[in-house]
Order: structure tokens, then sequence, then C-alpha cells
């Protein structure tokens, strides 16, 4: 072999030396950049999330045209589910863990929670998170991903300005994570409302939209169930001698007041729950859409309780039923929970109340 053929060989064997140098590094850069990306920014190309634990809960959210529904049949509160997608957003990497804590540490992760991210709803996650335990100053969670060739090496995972375990973000339980919308409509939605009210029947009555600046409201007629108040027969006897005018400012107020109306709580469980609901409901609202759905909540008295705000009244007597807070059942009335007077007070209306009588 002659020098100048030694030289070229030489030469070849240094370039692809640094050929290989170069992409060895190139993989390794990206496969450092994969398994340290926990941070999932784009959240709108999300279409299904599955959330797990060791002990065998799980919880698949789907997105739909109208939210994220739990387990292909509740729907997700949207802002608790806006708060777990900006936490996905949120997630950085703090330090990776050593190697004396590694094995430990990968144990303990396969213990915590599981969330699986698809943007195909049909297809394999795009990504698969592993959260472990919080670290001793709270600053984060110990995670790790899953990739092809089973869980990457473990680190410690924060979101900037925020103290706790990230783990507690992600809710398992329906219960926690179901929406508590009752009625939510705009008035553009609204065909009628009926609000019965079986102690106070004269206050009762229906409301049909005509058109979009038209209205009629009817009494409604008394049941067998209903009490017929002195006092309100007395109030109508005066009435009747003025002259009355439909307001239709007051109209659109009321009917403007049926959207995000939201229950305080759900409490199907609730010990007490056969008593309260053989008692008489207070009210019963019934709300029909354009398209033809009628949504319902009936409404029941709650008797006074610890976290009644006053339990006397201005004379110094107990009060007997919570001025504040209600039972109610909605959703057709498979759920039963706690609505606010403040919230819903706005939609407890008198027929009375949407004329200007002279």
């Amino acid at each position: 072999m002659n020098q100048r053929n030694t030289i070229y060989i030489v030469i070849f064997l240094v370039l692809a030396g640094i050929a290989a140098l170069i992409l060895f590094k190139g993989q390794g850069s990206n496969a450092l950049m994969d398994e340290t990306t926990f941070a999932t920014p784009d959240t709108a190309s999300l279409q299904k999330i599955i959330l797990s634990n060791s002990s065998g809960k799980v919880l698949v959210l789907t997105r739909g045209k109208d939210g994220w529904i739990m387990n292909d049949s509740l729907k997700a509160m949207p802002v608790k589910m806006d708060f777990m997608l900006k936490t996905l957003t949120s997630l950085s990497v703090l330090a990776p863990v050593s190697e004396a804590s590694m094995d430990r540490t990968q144990k303990e992760i396969t213990r915590g929670l599981k969330i699986q991210l698809f943007t195909d709803k049909d297809g394999k996650p795009s990504k698969t998170l592993l959260v472990g335990s919080m670290m001793k100053d709270g600053a984060g969670n110990y995670m790790a991903m899953t990739g092809e060739n089973g869980m990457t090496k473990p680190y410690s995972v924060h979101i900037s300005g925020f103290a706790g375990d990230i783990a507690a973000r992600f809710l398992l339980e329906e219960a926690e994570l179901r929406d508590l919308n009752v009625f939510d409509y705009t008035i553009d939605d609204i065909s009628s409302v009926t609000v019965r009210y079986p102690y106070h029947p004269l206050n009762s009555f229906k409301l049909t939209v005509l058109s979009k600046d038209s209205f009629s409201i009817a009494s409604l007629n008394t049941t067998a169930g209903d009490t017929l108040m002195p006092s309100d027969i007395a109030y109508q006897k005066r009435l009747a001698e003025k002259k009355a005018n439909l307001s239709k400012p007051r109209v659109n107020d009321y009917l403007n007041s049926f959207k995000f109306l939201n229950a305080e709580s759900f409490e199907n469980n609730y010990i007490a729950k056969d008593s309260i609901l053989a008692t008489r409901p207070v009210a019963l609202v019934y709300v029909q859409s354009k398209n033809g759905q009628t949504d319902s909540m009936t409404v029941y008295s709650m008797p006074a309780n610890r976290r009644t705000k006053n339990l006397f009244d201005a004379s110094g007597k107990d009060i007997k039923i919570d001025p504040d807070r209600y039972f109610a059942t909605f959703n057709d009335g498979k759920d039963f929970g706690i609505i606010q007077q403040f919230v819903f007070g706005k939609i407890l209306r008198s027929r009375n109340d949407f004329y200007i009588y002279e």
C-alpha cells in the first residue's frame, strides 16, 4: 500500500468517526428530549385521556362536541377539565433522579398515577406519563414516561409557581369531576318555562316564548296537593283591582337567568335522602327548549343545620328551614344535590313579578 492510499484511508476513517459521533450525539439528544418533554403544549389536539392507578381505578375522558365526557356517560365540569389540561402544559423537569435512588424511585412510580394521552380516540397513546410520589420538599413529583423500551429514566418534575402534589390535580373520581350544571340555556334556546309552587299555587305560572319579542304568561290550575294560603288569595284580589302591564324587560331578564346555573354539590348518598324526597316540594321547574328537550328540577326545603348561617330569626326564635340552601333533584331525577338561593333565586319567581301594576 503506497503512502497516498494510506493517507486517504486515514482521512476516511476520521471523517467516518466524526459522522458517527455527530449521529450518536444527535440520537442521544433526541432521546433525552423525548424522555424529558413531560409537558403537552397543544392540549387542543387531545381527543382522549385515560387516568388509572395501581388500585385498578380507571377514568376515561373523551372530548365531545360540547365538552369532555367521563366513561362515555357523564359530562365533566369544564373548569376542572381546563385546570387538568393546564397542568399538562405546565410540567417541566427540575433534575434527573440520582443513580443511587433510581431503582427505588422507578418501583414507586409504577404504583402511582398513569396518564395516557391520545390525539386519536381509536389509536395508540401519543404520550404516557407516570406520576409518582411527591418530593420531600413539596416542590414537585417524581415522574417518568413509557416508550417502546419500557419506562424512561425518572425525573423530578414541577410546575412553576406551584408547590404540592401534581397527581392530586388529576381527578380519578367521577363525583369529583362531574359537571354540576342544572340549567344552561340562552334566551334564544328557550321555548317555555313552567314553575309550580305547591305551597303557593297562585304564584305558579307558565311563560311561553311566542316570538323573539312576544311572550305569554298563564296561571296554572291548582292540584289536590296544593295549599291555598289566605294571604295569597287576599293579595291576588288586591292585584286584580289594578291594571297589569306585562314588562318585556322583566321577562327578558328572567329568560337570561338560565345560563350556567350549577348546583353546589351532589348528595346522592345523603343518609336522609328518602325522607327529604317524601316531603312536599317547595317548587318544580320545567324548561323546554326550542328543539323539544325538557329539563326539570324539583326543589325541597333543607332543615336548618350546622352549616346554616343564621340559626335564629330577628325575634330570637329558632329557624327550622335553611333560607339560603335547598335540596333538589335534577338530571331527569337521577341526581340529588344541594342548590343555593343566591344562584337559583333568580328563577324561582312569582307570576306577578313579570307585571307592572298601576
